[in-house]
C-alpha cells in the first residue's frame, strides 16, 4: 500500500520542489519508542546501446579514508563484475543506549570494503589463484554498542579523522546513534555501518537506443520502480527529465534530455536537481538530513561526471533479496532506500570512444594526446567502455588497441 501511495504522489511532490522551496521533510524522533534502522546506498551498472550490461565496473571513483577496511587492495581479481554496490550506510536510532548484532549477505557479489571492523566475513581473502567467484559475499558484525545521546560514554567519543572535504563527512550529518565496535588494539566509532560490494546481479531496467536521441526504458520486472530521473552531462552544461513510476513490465520512451530541450550550466541545474532527488528519497522513508546525507554524497559523481544516466529506486523487495540484512534484536522499522545508477552508453558516445581507440594510431602526435585525454577522462568506466569497443569495432588496430588497454587496468582490480 505504501508503495502505491508513493508511486501516486511522487510526481506532483516533485513537480511542487522544482517550482518552490522543499516542503519539510521527516526527522528523526529525539526519543523513538524502539530500535529503527535506516539504509541508503547505489547499485550502479553500464549498459551499451542496444541494453546489454557491461563487464568491469570493479574501479573506484574516488579514494576512500584510510582507516576504511578494504579486500580490494589484495591481489585478488575479480572478473565480470556487473553491479558495483556503493556505499550503503546503515543508521541507528534508539529510546537508549544498547548492543545489536548484524549480519548482511550478498549472495550474488563479494563484499570489498566496510567500516568499523567486522567479526567476520566471507569468503576469505586469497593472495593467489583464479579470479573470485562473485558470490557469497558476508559481513557479521557482533555486540555493536549503540550509543544514545545522553550516554556518558559519548563524550570519549572520537570519530576518525577524514580530510575536509571528503564526501565520507556528509554520511555523518545526521542524527542517528553513534555505532562502537571492539578493535584491535582500540574500539571504533562511527555514525553508521559502511559497507560495499561488487557483484553480478540483473537489475530490473533496461535501456535501448532508438537513434541518437531517442530510447525505450524497460522495467522486466513484476514490480513498479519509482523516483525515475533521466540525466544528461556534456559539456559543462546539463538537463534532466522526470520519468516518475516505471510499472511492473512498463515501458516508456525517453528523448534524451538534452536534445527534448536547452541545457542549462551545472550550477543552475544541480541544486534544482538535488531538491528533486531528496523529495523521491523522503518520499521512500528516510529521514530529510539522511536524504540530503546521501544527495550531497553523490553529487559530483551523479550530477557532473559526463554522460547519460538513470536514477531510480529499487523496489524494497529487490533490495532484500540482493542483499540480506538481518538486525538482531529485531528492530520495529527498517527502511531501506537503494538508489539504482545506470550509465547509459548512447550511439554518438560509442562512436566516440572507438574514435579515440583509434586515435592512438594517429600519425600526427597532437591527435595521439587528444586520444589519450579522451580516454582519460572515462575514469572508473573505462573498462567497461573499452570493453564496449573491442565487442563492437569492426577494426582489427583498434580492437587490438583496445584490447592492449584493457591490459593495463588489470592490476587496479
Amino acid at each position: 500500500m505504501r508503495r502505491y501511495i508513493v508511486a501516486t504522489l511522487l510526481v506532483p511532490l516533485v513537480a511542487t520542489v522544482l517550482a518552490a522551496d522543499p516542503p519539510a521533510l521527516a526527522e528523526a524522533p529525539a526519543v523513538p519508542s524502539g530500535l529503527i534502522v535506516h539504509e541508503w546506498g547505489t547499485f550502479t551498472e553500464m549498459q551499451g546501446t542496444d541494453g546489454v550490461v557491461l563487464d568491469g565496473l570493479h574501479h573506484e571513483e574516488e579514494q576512500l579514508p584510510d582507516f576504511v577496511y578494504d579486500r580490494s587492495r589484495s591481489p585478488e581479481v575479480y572478473e565480470g563484475v556487473r553491479t558495483k554496490m556503493e556505499t550503503p550506510v546503515t543508521y541507528f536510532y534508539g529510546p537508549a543506549s544498547m548492543s545489536v548484532d548484524v549480519r548482511v549477505r550478498f549472495p550474488r557479489g563479494v563484499l570489498t570494503q566496510w567500516y568499523p571492523i567486522a567479526t567476520s566475513f566471507a569468503p576469505a581473502v586469497r593472495e593467489a589463484g583464479p579470479p573470485v567467484a562473485l558470490r557469497g559475499g558476508e559481513l557479521v558484525w557482533n555486540k555493536l554498542v549503540l550509543l544514545a545521546a545522553n550516554d556518558p560514554r559519548m563524550a570519549r567519543v572520537r570519530l576518525p579523522v577524514t580530510r575536509a572535504n571528503d564526501p565520507w563527512n556528509h554520511a555523518r550529518e545526521t542524527d542517528a546513534m553513534v555505532v562502537k565496535a571492539f578493535g584491535n588494539p582500540h574500539c571504533q566509532w562511527e555514525k553508521m555501518l559502511f559497507y560495499r560490494g561488487l557483484g553480478k546481479i540483473e537489475m530490473p531496467v533496461v535501456v535501448v537506443a532508438k537513434d541518437k536521441s531517442r530510447f525505450t526504458v524497460t522495467n522486466r520486472d513484476t514490480l513498479a520502480v519509482t523516483g525515475a530521473i533521466a540525466i544528461q552531462v556534456e559539456g559543462g552544461v546539463g538537463a534532466f527529465s522526470i520519468l516518475g513510476t516505471l510499472g511492473g513490465r512498463g515501458r516508456t520512451d525517453l528523448v534524451a534530455p538534452l536534445t527534448a530541450g536547452a541545457g542549462e550550466p551545472l550550477a543552475a541545474m544541480v541544486p534544482r536537481l538535488q531538491r528533486a532527488l531528496v523529495a523521491i528519497l523522503a518520499a521512500e522513508g528516510l529521514y530529510g538530513k539522511e536524504a540530503w546525507a546521501m544527495v550531497r554524497t553523490w553529487t559530483a559523481s551523479y550530477f557532473h561526471t559526463p554522460g547519460l544516466r538513470i536514477l531510480y529506486c529499487l523496489p524494497r523487495a529487490t533490495t532484500d533479496k540482493a542483499i540480506p540484512l538481518t538486525v538482531t534484536p529485531a528492530p520495529t522499522e527498517t527502511v531501506r532506500v537503494m538508489v539504482a545508477r545506470l550509465e547509459c552508453l548512447t550511439p554518438e558516445r560509442e562512436t566516440a570512444i572507438e574514435c579515440s581507440v583509434h586515435g592512438l594510431g594517429d600519425p600526427e602526435l597532437e591527435v595521439r594526446e587528444r586520444a589519450r585525454r579522451e580516454l582519460e577522462a572515462l575514469g572508473r568506466f573505462a573498462e567497461p567502455n573499452l570493453r564496449r569497443v573491442v565487442a563492437r569495432t569492426n577494426d582489427p588496430d583498434v580492437r587490438t588497441r583496445a584490447q592492449e588497454l584493457l591490459a593495463t587496468l588489470a592490476p587496479a582490480r
